[in-house]
């Protein structure tokens, strides 16, 4: 129990580290960002990490039987986000009796880091696909608690594997998981259409950088939103298929095969929580037509 709460008041002491770095005004080649906005963000962002923190120490401490521990990532994830949209959205917008608009289309794809952004898309729907297979054989446990564990008959005995990731953790998980990509939706709508800043004689001001630290940051939020639960799951689910008794030899393949699933999402949770930690601001520059 302590190790839980030791382990998400380590990332919040990064995570907060790092977000309250940003509070003055940065450049970034032509681009600067203004210091106001820098310091909204900023500040917001570590609100995010503050409630996301306490939240999942709250989760991780109330919720037994494992579920608590697979749900402190996605509410930690969710409370950044969180912190991430409200601060794109206190954002202050030009003000001034005349006010400039750039004449430009803007995507979402221009600010998403492409190789990161498919891993954590593939990484959604390997766990959609996991979660709705293990879901579906999901058996009772001994205390008659649905979808803990998973029921094989041998000849006139049963063998039972518990925990086992059927709906007893499947659908907390799949909502906060949801709540957690509708959320990173919004932000990623707000970055793409704020408008842009002016400076002080009302000429617009180029924060594309900014814009793209934001939106990796969110991409890394529902990285770890994404992998944490994945890795559990597919350990877990491995754990109880290698070796079954009375199973078929492609079940405990499909066991060996998550194993695989988890490292992968090791390798993809690094890149997450770098991206939290230090989003990389080295995609491709927009420019602002003329």
């Amino acid at each position: 129990m302590s190790e839980q709460v030791l382990v998400v008041l380590l990332v919040l002491v990064l995570v907060g580290t790092v977000m309250l770095v940003p509070l003055k005004a940065t450049t970034e080649g032509e681009e600067v960002v203004p210091a106001a906005g820098a310091r909204t963000a900023a500040r917001w962002r570590w609100g995010g990490v503050l409630v996301g923190a306490v939240a999942a120490v709250v989760v991780s401490l109330s919720m037994g039987l494992g579920r608590g521990l697979l749900l402190a990532a996605p509410v930690f994830s969710l409370g950044l986000v969180l912190g991430v949209v409200l601060g794109e959205l206190r954002t202050p917008r030009p003000a001034g009796p005349v006010r400039r608009a750039a004449v430009e289309i803007r995507s979402v794809g221009n600010y998403l880091p492409p190789k990161p952004t498919a891993a954590v898309a593939a990484a959604a729907v390997v766990e959609l696909v996991l979660l709705v297979w293990t879901t579906s054989i999901a058996s009772a446990d001994d205390m008659g608690r649905a979808g803990r564990a998973l029921v094989r008959q041998c000849g006139e005995f049963s063998n039972s594997k518990t925990p086992w990731p059927g709906s007893f953790y499947t659908v907390p998980l799949g909502a906060a998981v949801l709540a957690g990509l509708l959320l990173a939706a919004v932000g990623l709508w707000r970055v793409v259409g704020r408008p842009r800043p002016t400076d002080g004689s009302g000429e617009l001001i180029r924060d594309d950088h900014a814009r793209r630290l934001t939106a990796t940051t969110i991409t890394g939020a529902c990285g770890v939103l994404i992998t944490v639960p994945l890795i559990g799951a597919s350990s877990v689910a491995a754990a109880a298929l290698v070796p079954m008794p009375c199973a078929p030899d492609w079940l405990e393949l499909i066991g060996w095969s998550l194993l695989l699933v988890a490292g992968g999402s090791f390798i993809l949770l690094g890149y997450s929580v770098s991206a939290i930690l230090l989003p990389s601001g080295q995609q491709r520059r927009n420019r602002i037509p003329a």
